[in-house]
């Protein structure tokens, strides 16, 4: 089964990346912090889909402990290269998200959340032929 872990704390968008991965019958494993991401990752996954800015607040710096960027620096110790989609609206976060992911191997890419992150997400269910 596909697998992808989604770093996210919107509720709007929590119940949208849920709704997609149920109907593309995708594995989710779902955090709303920089903590409960690095305690919940057990990589690999197929994707993963990260926002820069948690916590409820906006433009945050990258350095600070509760961000995605948090989480990809504790990435950097996986030997697991997975596909990710940085999804924040924080571009400077974003970028900086990126950049540490690609120095390290990831294939990385910036799409703010929309249609087309779910529209990935989506695309992903059925990756795999069901075994049985």
């Amino acid at each position: 089964m596909t697998r992808v872990f989604v770093l996210e704390d919107d509720p709007q968008r929590i119940v949208a990346f849920q709704d997609a991965a149920l109907a593309a019958g995708v594995d989710l494993t779902l955090a709303k912090d920089a903590f409960s991401a690095m305690t919940a990752f057990d990589g690999p996954y197929d994707c993963l889909f990260l926002d820069h800015d948690l916590g409820g607040e906006v433009h945050v710096p990258s350095d600070a402990p509760n961000t995605g960027a948090a989480f990809c620096r504790h990435l950097m110790r996986s030997t697991a290269r997975d596909r990710v989609i940085v999804h924040s609206y924080n571009q400077a976060g974003a970028m900086e998200m990126i950049r540490t992911l690609r120095e390290k191997g990831y294939s990385a890419v910036w799409s703010p959340f929309g249609p087309s992150v779910l529209a990935h997400l989506a695309s992903l269910g059925g990756a795999e032929e069901t075994q049985g």
